[in-house]
């Protein structure tokens, strides 16, 4: 079996029994205990598995696993539409940006998430801009772009599960 297929069936299997969150597209608000996930397929890159969990009711622990878009940190809400996001990315490098995000209407969210990505030598910069359609309170549809390095942006798609 694929190593990375194992890992990520792995890594997802873990974060349901721990009734824990994941997502890509991650909104700026932290909720206690609480939290989102999400399975995203980012065009040519593959499928992203992310993770936001609450702490507390102002710091989560915030991942994503899949393509080169991997890391985890934490994430810090500043105010209800936004937050203070840092911690390691893939390839041994430190990212540090922001997250934001505005009610476009009562089940449309829009969200812009932007980090500054460094190995101490060379930096990036690794943004994503997208919509999240509600289902339900729990359920939703979400798209975009993401791009690193400035790259040509490539486009997401997935779902989400908020708890």
């Amino acid at each position: 079996m694929n190593k990375t297929v194992l890992l990520i069936s792995t890594l997802f299997l873990l974060l349901v029994i721990c009734s824990s969150t994941v997502h890509a597209l991650h909104p700026p608000w932290v909720r206690t205990h609480g939290g989102e996930i999400s399975l995203v397929v980012v065009g040519d890159k593959g499928i992203v598995l992310g993770l936001d969990y609450g702490l507390t009711s102002a710091i989560a622990i915030s991942g994503r696993v899949g393509g080169p878009f991997s890391r985890i940190g934490i994430k810090v809400e500043a105010r209800p539409a936004l937050a203070v996001i840092g911690g390691v990315a893939r390839n041994q490098k430190f990212y540090l940006g922001f997250n934001t995000a505005r009610s476009l209407n009562e089940d449309f969210l829009g969200i812009l998430e932007a980090s500054l990505v460094t190995d101490g030598r060379d930096f990036a910069l690794e943004y994503q801009l997208g919509v999240r359609y509600s289902i339900n309170p729990g359920l939703d549809i979400r798209g975009g772009i993401i791009s690193k390095d400035l790259d040509f942006p490539n486009i997401q798609l997935g779902v989400g599960y908020m708890f």
